[in-house]
């Protein structure tokens, strides 16, 4: 539930969907559903490859001006983050999905 909250809090998603949100609505008016599908996830998928290629030439453009030191570090923060943030989406899944359904043994096992 998290995720969700701060994916519709991010300012970046709210202007993405937003400017998606309204070119879309305008350009299927008189579509069918198949269609309105067909056209949402062609249109996803393409604009999700234009941000992954920019992003790569992005970071590969910026090895010009940032050294390989900084970028190195910046790499490895980024990863720290993103361990982080795995451990603890997998720590919230053991504690809330996994847990309740062995609680009970484990509170047998401990008043005896």
């Amino acid at each position: 539930m998290t995720g969700v909250i701060f994916s519709l809090a991010n300012p970046f998603g709210i202007a993405f969907w937003g400017g998606i949100g309204g070119g879309f609505a305008s350009h299927v008016a008189g579509m069918t559903l198949i269609d309105k599908l067909l056209f949402l996830f062609l249109g996803f998928s393409v604009g999700a490859f234009a941000w992954c290629i920019g992003i790569s030439a992005l970071v590969a453009w910026s090895r010009k001006f940032i050294g390989e030191k900084l970028l190195r570090g910046i790499f490895t923060v980024s990863s720290l983050a993103m361990a982080y943030f795995a451990l603890e989406m997998l720590w919230t899944l053991i504690h809330s999905a996994l847990y309740p359904l062995f609680a009970h043994r484990l509170r047998l096992k401990s008043s005896q």
